[in-house]
């Protein structure tokens, strides 16, 4: 048999563009609706580890911007000089993983059920690299601190029945990759 994986987060559709231009309260009911829609046409497709689509996730690194101690959402900074955006992650203090980061953006419920469930997360050096870090000595020790959060956040989602996950990574050239 051949796996089948999608990557990322999927962009929204115009309902829920507006809808979040809105801050319309339903939005909640409007991103599982979605979400349950798109998880479905990737079981019809056949794809074989199903993705949560994110829809709810501004970026990549947001859940981990907005619920991880000893981090403040910075301002709005160009991913790698291309046309996306993200919150500059601002680490000023040792990270801490006080609850799951992802509970609320991770919709285990609208899985199909006897799929694989697939979550798309970012990797340490990737998300050490984006930060503005005013508290770790060098950015191999925030990517380490990082790592061990994220350790923490997988061994959650695992218990959940997540069992495929997918760290994205991203360099501006390849010199750039780490060798630790």
């Amino acid at each position: 048999m051949v796996e089948s994986r999608i990557v990322g987060i999927y962009p929204r559709s115009e309902t829920l563009i507006e809808a979040t231009r809105r801050y319309d309260r339903r939005l909640p009911t409007l991103f599982a609706k979605e979400k349950k829609k798109i998880l479905n046409l990737q079981a019809k497709a056949g794809i074989t580890h199903l993705s949560d689509p994110l829809l709810d996730w501004d970026d990549m690194l947001r859940p981990f911007t907005d619920n991880l101690g000893g981090v403040e959402r910075g301002p709005l900074n160009r991913f790698y000089e291309n046309n996306t955006f993200y919150r500059q992650p601002i680490i000023k203090d040792k990270l801490e993983r006080k609850t799951p980061i992802t509970k609320e953006k991770i919709s285990i419920e609208l899985f199909p059920k006897g799929k694989t469930k697939k979550v798309d997360l970012p990797e340490p050096y990737t998300f050490a690299d984006l930060s503005d870090n005013r508290f770790y000595k060098k950015k191999e020790d925030l990517a380490f601190a990082f790592a061990d959060v994220l350790a923490e956040e997988i061994a959650w989602l695992s218990k959940q029945g997540i069992t495929s996950f997918q760290l994205n990574a991203c360099f501006k050239e390849y010199s750039q990759i780490p060798r630790f």
